[in-house]
C-alpha cells in the first residue's frame, strides 16, 4: 500500500528543514508544518521589505523600532501569509484553520503578533496556543514559528465546515482568538489557562482559595503543602473545568475527548497536575502529551491545556489503544493513542525503556536494530538521541499498527528536543523509518521533553487511519 499522505511545497519559499513539506494533506485535513520565516535565499526574515507575497500595511519607525520590533512584525506576517497560501492552494483560506500553535522565543513582544493576528484573521480567529520556547531555530534568529491544523476544503468529508463554538459556558478570551471550534464531528479549542476572564480584570488563579470546594480536594491544610501544590492544583482544576462545562454545552464531554496536549511552566508540578487529571478523566483514555515550555500564558500561569474530541452525536468511531505487546501508557486515565474516524491521536512518545528509564545504550534496544543504531551513530555522531530515537520510532511503528495504519500514515510530527544539533539524529532515524513523503514537521527547543528523566528528544504525532 503507498503513502496516502501528499506533501505541499510552497514555490519560492524555503524550507528550514528540506524534504519536510510545508504541509500535508490526507483524510480531508491540512496538517501545517512549523512556518519558520526564511527569505528566498534562506536566511531568517528580518523586515517586512523581504517579504514576497503580501506585505503588511506600513507603520511609523525609527532605527530603533526597526531592530527591535519589525523582525517579530515581518515574521509573523510571513507565517500567516504562508499558511494563507497553502489554504489557497486547496480552494480554501485563513476561515479553513482549526488551531494554531505560536512559538515564540521572547513572549514580550507579543503584542505586536496580536496586531498582525487581528489583521490577518479578521473576526473569526482560529483558536489557538501561544507558548514561549527557547529558539524556534536552529540559528535562534527566527522569533515566531507557527504550525496548525486545518480544513482541506477539496476533499473534506463531513457536511460542517468549520464553526466557532459560541454558547454561554464559554468565557472571553485573553486574546484575539476563538476558544473553541467545531468541524465535522469533531471539536478544537485554544489552549485554555487559568485567568478569570468573567472577573473584573480577569483574575490569575492563585491557589485553593480561588476554586469552589469541589476544586479544592487535593487540599490538606498545612501551610507548607498547600503553598506548593495549591497553585498548580487550583489551576489544573480551574482550566478542566472550564473545558468540561464548555464541551458540555456543546454536544459534547471529557468523555469525548480524544487527545490532550498540556505545556507545563515547571515539568515538577507534573505530579499534582496528574492527580487533578485523573480525576477528570476516570471514563476514557486520551491521548495526552505534556512537555515543559519556557513560558506558558501570562499572570503567573502554570499550565495550558488544548484539546480535541468530539461530539457526541457526530458518529465518529473511537478505539482507546491501551496495550500493544510490552507497552502502555506512561500516565493514568490515558491512551498509547485514539483513533477517532479518521484521525489518531498519539500520546506523547519518549525514548525510555518501559520502566521509566531513558534509553543510553545501543544494548537497551531491539536486538534487531542495533546494527543500524550503530551505523547511524557512526553517521550523525549522536548517540544519545539516536539511540532515543530508535525507540522512539520502534514504538510509534508497533501503536500504528495496533491502530490499523502504518508509519506511512504519520501526518504531522511536532519534534521536542533540547539542543537543535540533535536535528541530524532525528531526520536520519526518521529517514530510515519514514523513506517515502515525508509528514509536516515543527521543530522546537523547549526545556523539558517530557516527565522522564533524562529525554532530550519527544514527539508528538498525529497519523491518519488506513483502514
Amino acid at each position: 500500500m503507498g503513502s496516502n499522505i501528499k506533501p505541499i511545497f510552497l514555490p519560492k519559499c524555503p524550507q528550514m528543514y528540506l524534504g519536510y513539506p510545508h504541509a500535508t494533506i490526507a483524510s480531508g485535513f491540512c496538517f501545517i508544518s512549523g512556518m519558520v520565516p526564511l527569505r528566498e535565499d534562506g536566511a531568517i526574515l528580518t523586515h517586512s521589505n523581504e517579504l514576497v507575497m503580501d506585505k503588511p500595511p506600513a507603520e511609523p519607525s525609527s532605527v530603533n523600532t526597526d531592530v527591535l520590533s519589525e523582525p517579530v512584525r515581518s515574521q509573523s506576517w510571513w507565517g500567516y501569509s504562508s499558511i494563507e497560501a497553502i489554504l489557497h492552494s486547496l480552494d480554501g483560506d485563513l476561515r479553513d484553520v482549526l488551531r494554531t500553535h505560536q512559538y515564540q522565543k521572547d513572549k514580550r513582544y507579543y503584542s505586536i503578533h496580536e496586531n498582525v493576528r487581528k489583521i490577518k484573521t479578521g473576526k473569526t480567529p482560529p483558536p489557538s496556543s501561544g507558548i514561549g520556547v527557547i529558539d524556534t531555530s536552529p540559528d535562534g534568529q527566527a522569533w515566531i514559528t507557527i504550525d496548525g491544523i486545518a480544513i482541506d476544503p477539496k476533499n473534506w468529508k463531513f457536511n460542517s465546515r468549520r464553526k466557532i463554538i459560541r454558547n454561554p459556558s464559554i468565557i472571553k478570551s485573553t486574546s484575539h482568538y476563538s476558544r473553541a471550534v467545531s468541524a465535522g464531528p469533531y471539536i478544537f479549542t485554544s489552549g485554555h489557562i487559568p485567568i478569570d476572564t468573567t472577573k473584573p480584570d480577569n483574575p490569575l488563579v492563585r491557589g485553593f482559595e480561588d476554586v469552589p470546594e469541589e476544586g479544592r480536594f487535593l487540599q490538606v491544610g498545612t501551610s507548607h503543602s498547600d503553598t506548593v501544590n495549591g497553585p498548580i492544583a487550583a489551576q489544573t482544576w480551574f482550566v478542566y473545568n472550564t473545558i468540561k462545562n464548555m464541551l458540555e454545552d456543546s454536544k459534547s464531554s471529557l468523555d469525548d475527548v480524544v487527545s490532550i496536549t498540556v505545556y507545563l511552566q515547571d515539568m515538577n508540578d507534573y505530579v499534582t497536575f496528574h492527580q487533578v487529571h485523573t480525576s477528570f478523566f476516570s471514563n476514557c483514555s486520551p491521548a495526552l502529551s505534556v512537555t515543559q515550555f519556557d513560558k506558558v500564558g501570562h499572570k503567573g500561569t502554570l499550565i495550558e491545556i488544548e484539546l480535541t474530541a468530539m461530539q457526541n452525536e457526530g458518529g465518529l468511531v473511537r478505539n482507546d489503544i491501551t496495550k500493544v505487546e510490552n507497552l502502555t501508557p506512561d500516565a493514568g486515565h490515558t491512551s498509547l493513542a485514539t483513533a477517532a474516524g479518521p484521525l489518531i491521536f498519539l500520546s506523547l512518545l519518549t525514548g525510555h525503556d518501559g520502566s521509566g528509564h531513558t534509553v543510553s545504550e545501543v544494548t537497551q534496544l531491539p536486538k534487531k536494530i542495533r546494527p543500524m543504531a550503530e551505523a547511524l551513530i557512526r553517521t550523525n555522531g549522536k548517540k544519545g538521541a539516536t539511540i532515543q530515537l530508535l525507540q522512539i520510532f520502534e514504538k510509534l511503528g508497533k501503536i500504528l499498527r495496533a491502530a490499523g495504519s502504518s508509519l506511512r500514515s504519520v501526518a504531522k510530527i511536532i519534534l521536542y528536543i533540547t539542543d537543535f544539533d540533535d536535528f541530524t539524529a532525528f531526520h536520519s532515524v526518521c529517514n530510515h523509518y519514514i523513506p517515502g513523503p515525508k509528514p509536516a514537521l515543527s521543530c522546537i527547543k523547549i526545556p523539558a521533553v517530557s516527565p522522564i528523566p533524562g529525554s532530550t528528544v519527544s514527539i508528538e504525532v498525529i497519523a491518519v487511519n488506513e483502514k
